[in-house]
């Protein structure tokens, strides 16, 4: 079977579902044998309890067979790059523990979300890990960490972190390496930002993929009289899938594979990872 490409890079409006279409894509790598990580950001630790364990941290931990999950600061991120630069920690806190550096260092432009991408793409080129998979901030962040290596490159013009920040946005800007994921509602904002940030995206070939999340089935249509509230229940049903339809409709002029996925109600693994396998075969082009 065609693997699909090492990083995946999964965005989205908050609240749309980006983290349960990561979990989704993380379990069906994994069914495949694929050793995969999922990478969250900014401190985010949703994922480990989903499968019943405690939050994780910098460490990747194990959450299934084959499946594991890590969260990124800017902090450690940047402490491990300089301790692999400096060697010893008491030069690093010399440096960069100061009361002057850190100002510096915090308000330093794009540098929080490069160091991000500059530890995924370590444990991309570096760790070697098959397959990953970003649970990315929402939108407009999203395609600030995607461009931020160029931005570090546009700061330094030269030298030896200019060369660095080359290497790592030379493989995110790679089709070949890295693929985006984009996740959205029905709902009229989540559509016109998912709109917005395809206009945004440099190299829209990139984008693989857009989940259409918690799509309703058509409601029943039932000759026979049913109780008020049922059919008071039932209408707005009705009148809710219009309204996705409609903004199904407005989401044609992206020129991306696009998949509806359903509510689902259970925290089965098994289900999950069977939609995700659905998703998987899509961004591959491949809608058996």
């Amino acid at each position: 079977m065609t693997h699909t490409h090492q990083i995946l890079f999964v965005t989205g409006k908050g609240g749309v579902g980006k983290t349960s279409t990561s979990i989704m894509l993380g379990l069906a790598q994994a069914k495949r044998g694929r050793k995969t990580i999922i990478v969250q950001t900014h401190g985010a630790q949703q994922i480990s309890p989903f499968f019943g364990l405690p939050v994780c941290g910098y460490i990747p931990q194990e959450v299934y067979p084959n499946l594991f999950v890590m969260s990124i600061t800017a902090a450690q991120a940047i402490e491990e790059y300089a301790l692999q630069q400096l060697k010893f920690r008491k030069v690093y806190e010399i440096i960069f523990e100061n009361r002057f550096a850190k100002p510096l260092i915090q308000g330093a432009p794009g540098l929080h979300d490069a160091v991000h991408l500059g530890k995924i793409y370590s444990l991309a080129d570096r760790e070697k890990w098959p397959s990953i998979i970003v649970d990315a901030p929402a939108t407009g962040h999203a395609l600030s960490m995607l461009h931020s290596a160029r931005t570090m490159m546009d700061l330094t013009k030269s030298g030896p972190m200019y060369n660095t920040n080359a290497i790592v946005d030379a493989v995110f800007s790679d089709p070949n390496r890295t693929s985006i994921v984009l996740v959205t509602l029905l709902e009229e904002l989540p559509v016109q930002e998912t709109l917005e940030l395809w206009d945004a995206l440099e190299k829209q070939h990139q984008c693989r993929l857009l989940v259409h999340n918690k799509v309703l089935t058509p409601p029943p249509i039932s000759e026979h009289s049913v109780p008020f509230e049922w059919k008071r229940h039932v209408d707005m049903l009705r009148t809710k899938y219009q309204s996705q339809q409609q903004q199904k409709d407005i989401l044609t002029s992206i020129s991306c594979t696009q998949y509806q996925v359903p509510s689902i109600p259970t925290m089965d693994i098994d289900t999950w990872s069977a939609w995700g396998e659905k998703l998987l075969r899509s961004i591959q082009g491949d809608q058996a």
